[in-house]
């Protein structure tokens, strides 16, 4: 062979190697690579992200052998849901992504370190004014609320149609702070009342009083007394 052939067959192999091992390159980034492909929505709603949410925290707890505080769900797309938690012994924060193969939820790389989601600030509400002392509708919602956390019968307050569940702790130790105006509740009779106000469980004594809010939905009964008739979980649409 002469030594032309042999310095062509040589490059010949050299460009054959150098294919191949830009292949392998290629296949490995591509199976370890997340698909680049964000759709929204999730199938399933908010019991899909919550089961995704579980099984994140569970795989948390087995990584770290602790059990760790659920931080932020956030959802990337319709099928990858991202959960960030804080282990209490550390207060090391870490992010871990769940994916949906089509089956069930699933964690398929390992957790990754992340920063402390930043804090929200609620705005305070006013000083309840004196004058609101006087208002029937008032009177009726802090009557409830009083008797709610102290684990006292509610009867009183309440609507013949709707029992208030008791709830498992009793607060003895709390303040009202604050208060919104009546708001009503679009096309309704029914009027809620905000309160703010801080409270601690009496299981709980060491701990520092905590801020809470509650709304308390009142209504006009037929002998024109303000009834409660539910706790609800956020204010009207609207305000007046």
């Amino acid at each position: 062979m002469s030594t032309t052939s042999s310095d062509r067959l040589r490059r010949v192999l050299r460009a054959v190697a150098i294919s191949v091992v830009v292949l392998i390159g290629v296949l490995a980034f591509a199976r370890c690579s997340s698909p680049s492909t964000i759709t929204t929505g999730l199938a399933g709603g908010d019991a899909s992200t919550i089961n995704a949410a579980a099984i994140a925290m569970a795989h948390l707890t087995a990584w770290q052998q602790e059990t760790p505080t659920l931080v932020q769900v956030r959802q990337l797309g319709a099928h990858s849901v991202v959960v960030t938690a804080r282990y209490p012994t550390t207060g090391e924060h870490v992010e871990i992504t769940a994916e949906h193969n089509g089956t069930t939820w699933h964690t398929p790389y390992p957790p990754r370190p992340a920063a402390a989601p930043a804090t929200q600030d609620w705005p305070q509400l006013p000083t309840p004014d004196p004058v609101t002392a006087e208002d029937a509708r008032w009177a009726t919602a802090t009557g409830f609320l009083r008797a709610w956390l102290t684990g006292q019968p509610t009867d009183r307050w309440t609507s013949t149609k709707y029992q208030a569940q008791p709830l498992p702790v009793k607060y003895s130790n709390y303040e009202i702070t604050g208060a919104l105006n009546p708001m009503p509740v679009p096309n309704s009779p029914v009027q809620v009342i905000t309160i703010e106000y801080t409270a601690s469980p009496d299981t709980d004594l060491n701990s520092r009083p905590r801020p809470y809010r509650t709304y308390i939905a009142v209504h006009k009964d037929q002998t024109g007394r303000w009834t409660v008739t539910a706790v609800a979980y956020q204010p009207p649409e609207s305000n007046p």
